[in-house]
């Protein structure tokens, strides 16, 4: 049959701050930034509101479209401190910005997920994923007018393709996964985004491809093989400061008793 559904979600929640924020000293960059406790923290709130809709096309393909809004009170990110009156101390030797914990006044957190699957044969199938995520931090600057700048841990579009064969005992999967471009403008720059592990412009869009097989003997043993970065693409994602993987291979054997 075809099939809609149709669900809708709204919830609240609220996070503490944890022991790290009100007592721990850490060099979050050794030379360039130093993070301080700060004990006046209070908790942040959030407010979310989730629409979900669906539809089941002769049991064979399925669509789905997840949205969603959150609303923070309170939030609590890194920034630029001063602390016993200076911006910058001494840390390890080495002079370092400060920053702390805080406060700010509020942010927003939208965006969805789209999701394909559809078997196209009884042993062919094929699925989609694709996320959008957007963020922005409501605040004050020291004019004392209105700011709204990009919020931190943010991803650019990213997603996944992935076609499937199965053959009585086997199975294999290739795979196409991909992340777009993260613009500078669209960092929360001097924050913890690593804006400094990225080009000028920001972080590369990428795509790679990947292969994964497994062929199950019986119910005890099965033997799986993938072949990852098969173009052997140089990437990293969104705000690491380390490489991903290049070509690589895996060989696997389960057994379960």
């Amino acid at each position: 049959g075809n099939d809609w559904r149709l669900s809708a979600l709204g919830s609240s929640g609220f996070r503490a701050p944890n022991v790290d924020d009100a007592t721990k000293f850490f060099d979050s960059k050794p030379g360039a930034v130093l993070v301080v406790p700060n004990s006046s923290l209070k908790p942040e709130n959030v407010y979310t509101a989730e629409l979900t809709i669906g539809k089941v096309i002769d049991k064979k393909t399925r669509i789905e479209l997840n949205g969603y809004y959150s609303h923070f009170n309170n939030i609590i990110v890194t920034a630029p401190y001063v602390l016993n009156g200076q911006d910058s101390v001494f840390y390890n030797g080495l002079l370092s910005a400060v920053q702390a914990s805080q406060n700010k006044r509020s942010a927003y957190i939208t965006g969805f997920t789209a999701t394909l699957e559809s078997e196209l044969t009884p042993s062919f199938a094929m699925q989609h994923t694709i996320t959008y995520t957007y963020g922005r931090l409501n605040d004050v600057n020291a004019s004392g007018k209105d700011t709204l700048t990009p919020l931190d841990h943010i991803p650019p579009v990213y997603g996944q393709s992935a076609f499937v064969l199965r053959k009585k005992k086997f199975r294999a999967e290739f795979q196409v996964r991909y992340n777009a471009w993260k613009l500078k403008k669209d960092y929360r720059l001097n924050a913890e985004d690593n804006e400094d592990s990225a080009t000028p412009q920001g972080m590369p869009g990428w795509c790679v491809f990947n292969l994964r097989t497994e062929y199950t003997f019986n119910q005890y043993f099965k033997v799986q093989a993938a072949l990852e970065n098969i173009l052997d693409y140089h990437y990293r994602y969104f705000a690491s400061g380390i490489s991903a993987p290049g070509r690589n291979f895996v060989l696997a054997l389960r057994a379960n008793f």
